[in-house]
């Protein structure tokens, strides 16, 4: 059985995750905070407000969050309801947030809570290259084996690779 996927963010990361994920037979859910302008951009996907978030089960998807880095904490106070069930979180998002001055990781951490499998997804031109179907590797880091395994496994194709990585914060930044 395939996994779910629940992409936080359509901009160009999440569109161009998104539309590699269905391409290898993955359900995927989208969500970002104005559809209006996401549908214009993007007709092939069915984008859900954010304002639904919460009527979902964070625990039954893989959740990636694919938004900027100044949204980055406002969406996960905003939806604390929902992000409190989350089992997985992999980030398209990397640095540190603007307001507290966390690495993602360690922000992902005091806002959830110490339990959720934590990931990052980090590589150069990732968007465009995967959406132009270049052969690329990313780097996947996480601490947790499990996940890690799981990523690389799901998502791997003829033309992108990921290679996991356990220091989280070396590729953070």
């Amino acid at each position: 059985m395939k996994p779910n996927f629940r992409v936080l963010g359509a901009g160009i990361w999440g569109f161009s995750f998104s539309n590699y994920l269905m391409s290898l037979g993955h359900d995927v859910e989208v969500f970002c905070r104005d559809t209006n302008s996401s549908t214009e951009n993007n007709k092939s996907i069915n984008i859900k407000s954010f304002d639904v978030l919460d009527d979902c089960d964070a625990s039954d998807a893989i959740n990636i969050m694919a938004v900027n880095s100044k949204g980055f904490d406002a969406v996960l106070k905003k939806y604390k309801n929902y992000f409190k069930n989350t089992r997985e979180l992999i980030s398209l998002t990397k640095g540190i947030d603007h307001g507290t001055g966390l690495l993602f990781h360690s922000l992902v951490r005091e806002r959830i809570g110490t339990d959720v499998k934590y990931g990052l997804i980090s590589g150069p031109s990732f968007a465009k290259d995967l959406t132009d179907r270049k052969k690329i590797s990313v780097s996947f880091a996480s601490n947790d084996n499990d996940l890690k395994k799981f990523m690389v496994e799901s998502t791997k194709s003829s033309y992108f690779d990921m290679i996991p990585i356990s220091e989280i914060h070396h590729i953070e930044m």
